[in-house]
């Protein structure tokens, strides 16, 4: 069960995309990716930073014709820890003609107290 999940949601040409904090340790757990409306150009490719650093080894996608990716993850390093203080973010590098995007980040706490 994940301790943390983080969206955003892509809408039009530049959008705002939030920034966020870590209050505790975590580890990434899954990536899920979706679109209201299809890549229709090719693949929808998304990057996940955390404090301006990749965590993936390669672009989490969305294929083209498809709306949910549910296992968008390619982690650089499933062992990686997300440290307190990091700021995580993402940037949607190419959409391929996708509109209404979200994405999620599934986060699993290192810290003993999950509950808290």
């Amino acid at each position: 069960m994940a301790s943390r999940i983080l969206t955003w949601y892509y809408r039009g040409v530049d959008p705002e995309m939030p920034a966020y904090y870590l209050e505790r340790d975590y580890t990434p757990a899954h990536i899920r990716v979706y679109a209201k409306k299809e890549p229709s150009g090719g693949d929808l490719q998304v990057d996940i930073k955390d404090d301006g650093t990749s965590i993936l080894a390669s672009y989490a996608f969305l294929p083209k014709g498809d709306n949910l990716e549910e296992d968008a993850e390619d982690f650089l390093d499933t062992e990686s820890i997300m440290e307190v203080g990091s700021v995580v973010t993402c940037d949607v590098v190419v959409t391929n003609g996708a509109d209404g995007i979200t994405v999620q980040l599934e986060l699993l706490s290192l810290n003993d107290e999950e509950g808290d």
